[in-house]
């Protein structure tokens, strides 16, 4: 039986109302009837009670959320189980909603809002892999616009239940997870090459790739590689060239195809090897607000391409030569300098981006790069925050305002120049 109204549970958390069901959880807002405290509870479905693995996941989310420290990612507060024995979280209550629901609401959004949304994301994808922890199911609906008590707002990623914990300092044999080497968890839309491959074997690269996926989705309104059957998906994710943005929509920064493009190469060490990469390829397009993402990413993860970045050959687009040819269109950007240990590379901003009247904004996604981003498109640095939490308000776009600069690479490491 799935919890009801009014029912308390553990003793102590009476349940005020249902607000989602799942194929394992049903997820019910409820206050500690002793702190006064809301919260959220998702409690283990009593059909897969008896499923070893199913309550193994429903752990390793727990654990999984615990290792996290970050404002972007949902908290999980407690876990406890009901008087029947299911399995029960206690997270933090969030009021908005997730950017599945938002782009159902509001069609495809205007590029610097997608992008801001994604870089706040990036910020607790980064705060994941710091810890250790791989999501391995990044969608929109997994990513949720959280209204602040100021009114401002907030991206958490949500549900870490078929995560793994890949090697480091305090992990456990049981963090690393339960996923067999030939079995295909998450969503296929967004799951990368080497996750169709093996769910098990995929790494942090992955999750880059979703976010890339993600972002695309925002601003165009479609995923890339779409199908009416999961084969035809898969397919086209490890066949299928990327579609081209521009093709989609004529109002967007041309050059946000290149960084698209580069996110979701199907070679594994041809695309962004990290979060940091991605944010940083990203920050031409974010508002000053949405940029303030950036060097928070940094600090978690660094500025220096993995080591996986740097192995075999580059099919890196050249964004210097783009940024030469944009720069006749409208050149409404600053000269951005990155010095790295290696190069340093001009970046010249240009390109307004014509946020022309879409549906409503609200985006996310990212794409990394340590070579040259393209030109910066016009970025209001207060059309995001706050963010109406109601799906179907306006959001307003101010192209006045002034755009964000790149933070260069740390000391000693390879920037937007090349690959060390």
């Amino acid at each position: 039986m799935s919890p009801d109204v009014g029912d308390v549970i553990a003793g102590k958390y009476r349940v005020e109302r249902v607000l989602g069901t799942g194929g394992m959880g049903v997820v019910v807002a409820a206050v500690h009837e002793e702190l006064e405290q809301r919260v959220a509870l998702k409690v283990l479905r009593h059909e897969v009670i008896d499923d070893e693995d199913a309550v193994a996941r429903f752990a390793r989310e727990a654990r999984a959320a615990a290792r996290i420290r970050s404002e972007h990612v949902a908290r999980v507060l407690d876990v406890t189980t009901t008087t029947s024995g299911a399995p029960v979280l206690v997270m933090e209550l969030l009021e908005g909603c997730d950017l599945e629901r938002l782009l159902q609401t509001r069609g495809p959004l205007a590029t610097h809002v997608a992008v801001d949304l994604v870089l706040e994301a990036c910020e607790g994808v980064a705060a994941a892999h710091a810890a250790g922890v791989v999501h391995r199911d990044l969608k929109p609906a997994n990513l949720f616009l959280a209204e602040r008590a100021d009114g401002t707002t907030a991206v958490k990623v949500l549900d870490f239940g078929i995560s793994k914990v890949v090697a480091t300092p305090g992990a456990t044999t049981r963090d690393a997870g339960v996923t067999g080497a030939a079995m295909i968890l998450g969503s296929p839309f967004y799951m990368a090459p080497e996750q169709l491959a093996s769910t098990r074997d995929a790494d942090a690269r992955a999750d880059v790739w979703s976010l890339v996926v993600v972002l695309f989705e925002l601003i165009a309104g479609t995923v890339p590689f779409d199908g009416a059957t999961i084969p035809i998906v898969q397919t086209r994710i490890l066949t299928a060239p990327t579609p081209s943005l521009a093709a989609l929509r004529n109002d967007i920064p041309p050059d946000i195809d290149a960084v698209i493009r580069h996110g979701l190469e199907k070679r594994l060490t041809h695309r962004f090897a990290n979060v940091t990469e991605l944010a940083r390829a990203l920050a031409p397009f974010a508002s000053l607000a949405g940029a303030q993402s950036i060097p928070r990413i940094m600090r978690l993860l660094g500025g220096a391409p993995s080591e996986a970045a740097t192995s075999g050959p580059s099919s890196v687009p050249v964004f210097a030569s783009t940024i030469r040819a944009s720069s006749s269109r409208a050149v409404v950007g600053t000269v951005l300098l990155a010095a790295t240990a290696l190069a340093a590379i001009v970046f010249v901003s240009s390109s307004a981006d014509r946020a022309a009247k879409v549906p409503a904004p609200s985006a996310a996604a990212a794409s990394v790069t340590a070579f040259a981003p393209p030109p910066q498109s016009a970025m209001p640095s207060d059309a995001v925050f706050p963010v109406p939490v109601d799906a179907a308000a306006p959001l307003l776009v101010d192209h006045s305002r002034p755009r964000a600069k790149v933070p260069a690479a740390p000391s000693g490491t390879a920037g937007f120049g090349g690959r060390r």
